[in-house]
């Protein structure tokens, strides 16, 4: 095996360090305010379909926004604020069905129903919320940087997962036994859904599959690994409408509905020590989405919408470490390159748009400093300076300075505080009103946070608490002259895109804490936070409003026992709760809604409703058998299993002439039986 052991110096006496396997990474800058997720956690708790942004759910503050899809609002920030990173570098959005449990069934930009990359091809995880470090750039909620794992170069092993979902096959070993150490991971997998829709579970009628293959070759330099990877994945969701008028119950009914999206990317990293205190890393990634879907009256052929979404992004970084007396030194230069085009038509409305190849270009040079300023302070600054080039709007030149004290109070207490500057680029469909008509005036949005986080760390015990402040400004709103509440803080689903300019405000201020205990030597580990939170929003007028995502609280907690029998049977029990603040909603003005044959809304009372608050508890048990030539686990896993009925949003359904209320997943059972040889 392939070990890489990476320290931070330090002068504290501490009674023990642990020490985790693991490649490159910039998690010494901010070591209190980041989340690892191990895939062992992602494929032992409960209703993670092992998936690490589902598992990321059970942390302080973060929030599910959609049952049937791994979308997140972190801190009342909505879901598309929220960015994909593989190997330090940033990807379009990963994952199958990303039109999963929306409002209008129209894709999102960063979530979807299942994370094209298997949980066999991935490593660790880190996971930030808001605050990270220069490395990072263009998200304002947080970020989810992945890594794919090596193969194992020592003797070849294959893998079997059969279930509910579907079948999973992989294979990984050396390339040659003996040899340079070189190895190969290969994943594929299959699924559909059907299986769960003829259980009883309902997707809206929908018929859902997916499939996707990964691979991942590994060659060891004399000083470093140098990687090539490549993952592809295709799904569908199908909706066919009943062929007899009287089997139509609801206004989907009269509507065939097919929605097809493609994901893929290829990529190479290089990591390296060029002398025992300078470490090279370089990392470029190209990926691809595309997404389609046709929706056609039945009884009315010529009346239909069609929507067509194509992102390709470059993104390339090179980065070199420094090692020092104290601390540590990290500048390097990145260039993310997306290039977009998208379509829409609807022949009812007698509306379409039409973009082709445009582009969007951020170019910069990071820069981070951690140092050791004595036995109980430690400094780590940094700054982000990005070119935002674009064929579409203005360019923009960003500046973002950090910085980070960290007080070691003892060797189990400790206090941070961090302050910063943050940007992100918008959604392209909000650069474009038609198609020739642009947001000539919208920038980037931008945001200054802090926090304040107090540590405590003894053995398998950590606990934290936070308290947080995130000022939004040159936050996409409607233009004056058209007398609307609409921001983008409140997300783009179902909204028409208006006439823009930046100068809404946004702000998110509260507090959560957090105690977690890793398993011990008896196998207990639990865990329990609390959040308590506002998120606001500020238009034209100087009212401050409540966002859509302000749930005002946000409750987990966890727990799970493993038993080992004679060293080879293992017995594993977990649960996890999730109680949250309902979220905001506009209400539906019904006669308009008559009027138009479809949802409107009432702008003037925007986001004044309070959905139902959100309960769940879900539930996995598994039996893992080790024997000498194989490993198999059988396991039950449960999302919702009290069959909770909450509140996803309300619509109005023109069959029915009424306002509709559509309900999130109910409970839902996965069987898998997995066996490794």
């Amino acid at each position: 095996y392939i070990l890489f052991f990476r320290l931070v110096p330090s002068e504290i006496a501490i009674s023990a360090v642990d020490v985790t396997v693991g490649r490159y990474n910039t998690q010494e800058f901010l070591p209190n305010l980041v989340h690892t997720i191990t895939i062992d956690e992602v494929r032992k708790l409960p209703a993670t379909f092992f998936d690490p942004a589902r598992a990321a759910q059970n942390f302080a503050g973060v929030a599910n926004s959609n049952d049937q899809a791994n979308g997140i609002s972190i801190r009342g920030n909505q879901p598309d604020f929220f960015k994909w990173y593989l190997e330090g570098v940033e990807i379009v959005n990963p994952n199958h069905t990303s039109n999963a449990g929306t409002f209008s069934d129209r894709p999102t930009q960063n979530a979807g129903g299942v994370n094209i990359l298997s949980a066999q091809m991935l490593s660790k995880s880190q996971f930030y919320k808001s605050i990270y470090p220069a490395a990072y750039h263009n998200a304002q909620s947080g970020i989810l940087g992945m890594s794919l794992r090596n193969g194992d170069n020592k003797e070849r092993k294959h893998f079997a997962q059969l279930g509910l979902i579907g079948l999973e096959l992989s294979s990984e070993g050396p390339i040659q036994k003996d040899k340079n150490g070189a190895s190969y991971l290969f994943n594929y997998r299959f699924s559909t859904v059907g299986l769960l829709t003829q259980l009883g579970l309902d997707f809206g009628g929908e018929e859902i599959d997916f499939q996707d293959l990964a691979f991942n070759f590994s060659f060891p330099t004399e000083k470093g690994v140098f990687k090539v990877f490549a993952v592809g994945g295709l799904s569908n969701n199908v909706f066919t409408a009943p062929l007899d008028a009287t089997d139509r119950e609801e206004e989907k009914d009269n509507t065939n509905i097919d929605f097809s999206g493609d994901m893929g990317l290829v990529g190479v990293n290089y990591d390296t020590y060029l002398s025992p205190k300078n470490r090279l890393n370089f990392t470029s990634i190209l990926s691809a989405n595309i997404n389609n879907r046709m929706s056609t009256a039945v009884d009315f052929t010529d009346q239909s919408i069609s929507d067509s979404n194509q992102q390709t992004m470059l993104s390339s970084k090179v980065s070199v470490d420094h090692k020092l007396d104290k601390g540590n030194i990290q500048v390097g230069i990145f260039n993310n390159i997306l290039t977009y085009d998208f379509a829409s038509a609807n022949t009812i409305l007698s509306e379409s748009i039409t973009v082709e190849d445009e582009q969007i270009n951020r170019i910069g040079i990071l820069g981070q400093v951690d140092y050791a300023l004595g036995n109980k302070w430690r400094w780590s600054g940094g700054v982000n300076l990005t070119q935002q080039l674009s064929s579409t709007v203005e360019n923009e030149f960003l500046v973002e300075p950090r910085t980070s004290f960290n007080f070691q109070i003892n060797k189990n207490n400790s206090l941070q505080l961090v302050s910063g500057l943050y940007s992100q680029s918008n959604a392209p469909r909000v650069y474009h009103i038609s198609d020739q008509v642009l947001n000539n005036n919208v920038r980037n949005i931008k945001s200054w946070q802090n926090v304040l986080n107090y540590t405590y760390r003894a053995k398998n015990i950590e606990w934290r608490t936070e308290t947080f402040y995130q000022f939004l400004y040159d936050v996409p709103i409607a233009d004056a002259e058209i007398g609307s509440n609409f921001s983008i803080l409140n997300g783009l689903d179902g909204v028409d895109v208006l006439p823009l300019e930046s100068e809404g405000e946004g702000r998110n201020i509260g507090i959560e804490t957090g105690i977690r205990k890793t398993p011990d030597y008896y196998g207990w580990l639990w865990g329990a936070n609390a959040t308590v939170y506002k998120s606001q929003f500020r238009t034209n007028t100087e009212e401050w409003l409540d966002t859509r995502f302000d749930g005002s609280y946000i409750f987990n907690a966890l727990v799970g026992k493993e038993w080992v029998r004679k060293a080879k049977v293992t017995l594993g029990v977990h649960a996890r709760a999730n109680y949250l603040g309902g979220f905001r909603a506009t209400p539906i003005d019904l006669l308009a809604s008559q009027a138009a044959g479809r949802t409107i809304f009432d702008e003037t009372e925007a986001f004044t409703l309070k959905q139902e608050d959100y309960f769940r508890v879900d539930f996995s048990i598994y039996r893992k058998v080790e024997r000498k030539k194989y490993t198999s686990t059988l396991s039950l896993d449960i999302q919702n299993v009290l069959n909770q009925k909450n509140e996803a949003f309300r619509f109005y359904d023109s069959f029915l002439d009424r306002v509709v209320l559509r309900e999130q997943l109910g409970l839902l059972p996965i069987i898998n039986y997995r066996i490794q040889f």
